[in-house]
C-alpha cells in the first residue's frame, strides 16, 4: 500500500450508519453487493456469514471488515444478534494546490482477529455504549481505520485481518482447498498438491480436512463428482459425456463409481421411483404432479396471492405431502430437513449457493413452451407416457376452445390481462405465461399498438384507452389497498370509456399469473376462461336481444 496516500489525518467519511438487528427465528439473507464499508460485530448466537461465496462460521465475538462491492449473504439461527457499521470513506488529496476527495486504499475484506480492539474504540458495537451524535462516531471510526492501515503499512496482521493462530490458519488452509477442489474436481487432484497449498504435512492436511468437511480429501472429491454428475443426469447428455464433464476418461469405470456412491445405474438413476424431488419455483411442482411424481417440497403460492389455487400435493396437510416453503421468509432449514435428493429451480432466479449445499440443484431455464418442457422432464423422468397423456388433452382442448371463441365472435377478438396492485397497474404482452395462454391457447390477438418486445408496461390510469381491446382480464391483488385502487380506476371516465367495460366483456382472472406456469394449471385455466368468456358473451347477446 502506499502509505503517503493512506495517513488517517486524510481520511474523511461522508457518511456513516450504526444498525442493531436481532432474531427471534432463524433466517437467511440472500448475497447482495455492498455499496459501502462495513464493520460486522456478531453479539450473540451463531451464523454462517457468507462474504464474496466463502462461508464464515460467526459467533458472539467475531467481526468482519468489508469493503464496497462485497457480496454479503448468510444463514443465521435463532438468536442472532448483530451490529453493523456501514460508512462511505474516501481519501483528501492535494492537486495543483486544492484538496479532492479520492478513492481510499483499503484491505481486503475478511474475519478480524479478536485483539483488533474493536469493541474498545467503537461506541455502539458490541454492547459499548452508543455515540453521543455522529460526530463522536466518525471520531472513533478515524483513530480506529488509523490503527488498521497503520499496521497494514508496517505489514503487520494485514491489517488485524485474522490470519495469527494455528487453528485460523488451518481453517483458512483447508478454506483453499476446498475453493480449489470445487472448481478442480474434474482433473486428477492428488492429496500432496492440496497440502502443499494449504500449507500443511500431508497427514496434517488430512486430519484437518476430515475434522472440518466429515470426510477424507478424496471421499469429498467423490461426492463434488457425484454431485455434479446428478445435475448432468438432468439433460440429454450421453454417459460418456457426463463422464468426462465429471472427471472419468472410461464411462464404464464412472457407472460402476457411482453405482456404488448411489446404489444405483446413472442412467436409471433420475427414473427411480422414490427419487425425493424439491422444487423451490413456481409451477415446476405443476410438471411433476403432471407426470405423476410427489415432490417433497414446493415453494407455496400463499404469501404472493392468498386466493391462488395450487397443485393437490402443495395443499395437502396429510402426512406424505409435500411441504410448503414460504416464498418471503424463505427457510432452507426447513427444506433441508425434507431431505432432497435434487432440487429443481428457475432461471428466473438468482443462483444461490445454499440450495447447492442442500442437495445437487438444476436451474431449468424459463419458457412459456410447456410442450416441450413436459417432454423434457417425462423423459428424464421415464414419465413419457404421462407427458404425452396431458399433451393429447391439452392440444384437444385448446383447438376445440379456439375454434368456438372465433365462431362465437366471427373473427379473432382482442385481449389484454392487466394487474392492479396497491401501486401499480400492469398491462401484460406476450411474452409471459398469460400470453400464451391468451394468445396461443385461447386463439386471442394482443393488439398491434403494444410496444414489441416488451413482455409488460407499468400505466397510469389516464393511459388506459390506449390499451383498450375486446376482452379484458382483470387481477386485482387481494389487499385493501390493491381493491381500493381498483375502486378508483372504475369510477374514472377513461374505464368506463373501454369498449371491453362498455360491452361486459371484462373477466376476472385472479391468479392467472402464477396457475398458468405449469401444466395442470394452464389446462384449468384455459378451462376457467373459457367458461367465462361464453358466459359473457351468452349474457351480452341476452342484454341485446331485450333491447
Amino acid at each position: 500500500m502506499n502509505t503517503a496516500k493512506s495517513k488517517p489525518d486524510r481520511l474523511f467519511f461522508p457518511s456513516v450508519r450504526l444498525c442493531r438487528a436481532e432474531f427471534q427465528d432463524e433466517g437467511v439473507l440472500r448475497p447482495r453487493e455492498l455499496d459501502k464499508c462495513g464493520l460486522l460485530a456478531v453479539e450473540s448466537g451463531r451464523a454462517a456469514v457468507s462474504i464474496d461465496g466463502h462461508t464464515h462460521t460467526a459467533e458472539a465475538g467475531d467481526r468482519f471488515w468489508l469493503v464496497p462491492g462485497t457480496a454479503l449473504g448468510g444463514r443465521w439461527e435463532a438468536g442472532f444478534r448483530v451490529t453493523l457499521l456501514l460508512f462511505s470513506c474516501c481519501r483528501m488529496q492535494k492537486y495543483a494546490g486544492q484538496w479532492l476527495a479520492a478513492e481510499a486504499e483499503l484491505p481486503a475484506s475478511g474475519r478480524l482477529e479478536r485483539s483488533s480492539g474493536l469493541p474498545e474504540r467503537l461506541p455502539g458495537m458490541a454492547g459499548e455504549a452508543p455515540p453521543r451524535d455522529r460526530l463522536e462516531l466518525k471520531h472513533a471510526l478515524h483513530r480506529w481505520m488509523g490503527v488498521r492501515q497503520t499496521e497494514s503499512a508496517a505489514g503487520d496482521r494485514q491489517s488485524g485481518l485474522l490470519k495469527s493462530t494455528e487453528e485460523e490458519a488451518g481453517r483458512s488452509g483447508i478454506d483453499l482447498a476446498l475453493a480449489y477442489m470445487s472448481g478442480h474436481y474434474a482433473r486428477e487432484v492428488s492429496i500432496e498438491e492440496m497440502a502443499v497449498r494449504s500449507g500443511m504435512s500431508v497427514n496434517h492436511f488430512i486430519r484437518t480436512f476430515k475434522a472440518r468437511t466429515g470426510r477424507t480429501p478424496a471421499q469429498y472429491l467423490l461426492h463434488l463428482r457425484m454431485t455434479r454428475a446428478k445435475q448432468l443426469l438432468f439433460s440429454s447428455d450421453k454417459i460418456k459425456t457426463i463422464a468426462r464433464s465429471v472427471g472419468y476418461k472410461d464411462e464404464h469405470y464412472f457407472s460402476r463409481a457411482f453405482k456404488k456412491s448411489e446404489g444405483i445405474a446413472p442412467g436409471q438413476y433420475m427414473k427411480r421411483s422414490d427419487l425425493r424431488i424439491a422444487t423451490v419455483y413456481y409451477g415446476l411442482d405443476d410438471y411433476l404432479t403432471t407426470l405423476g411424481i410427489s415432490p417433497v417440497a414446493v415453494l407455496s403460492y400463499e404469501q404472493r396471492i392468498p386466493r391462488i389455487g395450487e397443485s393437490a400435493a402443495a395443499q395437502s396437510d396429510e402426512p406424505g405431502a409435500s411441504v410448503r416453503l414460504d416464498s418471503s421468509a424463505f427457510s432452507y432449514a426447513k427444506l433441508g430437513r425434507t431431505a432432497p435428493d435434487l432440487i429443481l429451480t428457475s432461471s428466473r432466479l438468482d443462483a444461490d449457493a445454499q440450495l447447492e449445499r442442500i442437495a445437487p440443484t438444476v436451474t431449468l431455464s424459463y419458457s412459456n413452451d410447456l410442450v416441450r418442457q413436459l417432454r423434457q422432464m417425462g423423459g428424464i423422468f421415464g414419465r413419457q407416457n404421462e407427458a404425452e397423456d396431458w399433451i393429447g388433452r391439452y392440444e384437444a382442448k385448446r383447438k376445440r376452445m379456439r375454434a368456438q371463441l372465433t365462431a362465437q365472435a366471427g373473427r379473432r377478438m382482442t385481449a389484454y390481462y392487466i394487474r392492479v396492485g396497491a401501486t401499480l397497474c400492469r398491462v401484460y404482452g406476450a411474452l409471459n405465461q398469460t400470453g400464451a395462454l391468451l394468445y396461443d391457447d385461447l386463439g386471442l390477438q394482443l393488439p398491434d399498438h403494444f410496444p414489441a418486445g416488451e413482455w409488460a408496461l407499468n400505466i397510469g390510469p389516464g393511459q388506459l384507452p390506449l390499451f383498450d381491446a375486446d376482452w379484458l382480464f382483470m387481477a386485482v391483488e387481494p389487499t385493501p389497498e390493491a381493491a381500493g385502487r381498483m375502486r378508483a380506476i372504475e369510477a374514472s371516465e377513461e374505464w368506463q370509456s373501454l369498449r371491453a367495460v362498455r360491452e361486459g366483456r371484462v373477466c376476472d382472472a385472479q391468479g392467472l399469473l402464477f396457475k398458468a406456469l405449469g401444466p395442470a394449471g394452464r389446462l384449468e385455466a384455459m378451462h376457467e376462461l373459457f367458461d367465462r368468456m361464453t358466459e359473457a358473451t351468452r349474457v351480452n347477446l341476452s342484454m341485446q336481444n331485450r333491447r
